[in-house]
């Protein structure tokens, strides 16, 4: 089988109060050791990683760095798509940083006259592209209006698609998970009907709710959603989550190994 996690969101840098400071560093390690005692070697960060581009707590940046050193010394891959809060369209940011020091694989893309060129990041058998999550949700516009290009797509049979956006699709209404997620610049399904027909998958990021809510099944894209998120709001969605859905947070496996990709929700309260 050709496995992946797929997940996003993680957010570390954002909390303060020392309960919580470490969370979200701490899910990522967990989903990290999740990969390694099953023998997955690639993992996808759907985008925000950091909560901000730029991580000034120097113990909780030296505890990112030993994780991916760790990952790098036994041969799994982090890839990740910049999200909307660590996202520097200059490069000025952690993500350029820990990328240029060889510890993560940052997907790229180049803007060209009223174009947006998302460049293709090739390891072994999978491919991977990354719509990455611009302030204002600029990136939305593009998709909308069928002005995305894939480099050298039609080189490859199947690619996913990394794409840090908000999406309607399968019945769910994101104004009606939260209010948190009123005033969002949404994307219909049927968008995604003018990406080329060779994405096979698309690892959504940026809703911090896991869509769809289930345990596993045949999906062509989902939300693995936050494994923590950043903020209150995210705090009460996992108590909603746990009384009126009697789930957990999770993150995903995806066997893209198949004729459609096979998604498994690995649920977990990451010791929250």
């Amino acid at each position: 089988d050709i496995l992946f996690i797929h997940t996003s969101d993680t957010h570390i840098g954002s909390f303060t109060g020392k309960r919580l400071l470490l969370a979200n560093v701490k899910a990522l390690e967990e989903i990290v050791e999740y990969a390694e005692s099953n023998g997955i070697k690639h993992i996808i960060i759907a985008g925000d990683v950091f909560e901000y581009p730029r991580i000034e707590n120097y113990d909780l940046l030296k505890r990112v760095v030993n994780i991916l050193n760790t990952c790098r010394r036994k041969g799994l891959k982090i890839i990740v798509t910049p999200g909307s809060h660590d996202h520097s369209v200059r490069g000025n940011d952690l993500l350029t940083l820990l990328k240029e020091a060889e510890l993560v694989n940052v997907t790229e893309y180049v803007f060209e006259p009223g174009l947006l060129k998302l460049k293709p990041l090739v390891f072994d058998e999978m491919v991977f592209y990354g719509l990455p999550g611009f302030k204002n949700e600029i990136e939305t516009d593009y998709l909308k209006d069928n002005r995305v290009r894939f480099q050298d797509i039609e080189k490859y049979r199947d690619v996913v698609l990394i794409a840090h956006t908000s999406i309607e699709f399968g019945g769910y209404k994101l104004s009606e998970l939260g209010k948190w997620y009123t005033g969002l610049k949404t994307i219909s399904e049927d968008v995604l009907k003018k990406l080329p027909s060779n994405v096979k998958y698309i690892a959504l990021g940026h809703i911090h709710f896991p869509i769809p809510l289930i345990d596993d099944g045949f999906l062509h894209l989902a939300y693995p959603g936050a494994p923590i998120g950043r903020d209150l709001h995210d705090l009460v969605e996992t108590t909603k989550l746990n009384h009126e859905y009697g789930r957990k947070r999770r993150f995903l496996v995806v066997d893209v190994d198949r004729d459609k990709p096979f998604v498994k929700s690995v649920w977990s309260d990451f010791n929250t």
